[in-house]
């Protein structure tokens, strides 16, 4: 899952590092962030702790994100994305679908073997409702 990579031997003791497309690497502090939120919480999310999880100097993450509400912008646009793909996944396009798809995909979810997903979307939604001017 990620992409972080891993110094490699140029001989001599010299390393260097493979290049992470941007892309890649927005996805990796993503994960970094949310790993830091549902290990510690909102308090302990910090541009800090996010860089650090990640492998990168917090100049790193600040290119890819200017600020911590940024971030937590860009970690609730990620949830509704995942959020509506599920549902897509659910809707047959019938009347009530959207409804049914809402049901079928939160049941999905809370039933799913995998309770870290479960804590990684609670732990982005507490992390929103803290952030001065996401409320």
């Amino acid at each position: 899952m990620e992409a972080t990579p891993q110094p490699v031997r140029l001989g001599r003791g010299r390393t260097t590092k493979v290049r992470v497309p941007p892309r890649d690497r927005r996805i990796d502090l993503l994960d970094a962030a949310e790993r830091v939120l549902t290990r510690g919480g909102p308090q302990a999310l910090t541009l800090q702790a996010v860089a650090s999880e990640a492998g990168v100097s917090k100049g790193g993450l600040l290119y890819h994100f200017a600020n911590k509400a940024e971030l937590i912008a860009a970690l609730v646009d990620r949830l509704v994305e995942d959020t509506n793909a599920n549902y897509a996944r659910w809707d047959d396009g019938q009347p009530g679908s959207y409804t049914r798809a809402f049901i079928a995909s939160t049941c999905h979810i809370l039933t799913a073997a995998d309770g870290d997903d479960v804590l990684r979307r609670w732990a982005v939604i507490l992390a929103a409702s803290m952030e001065p001017g996401m409320q």
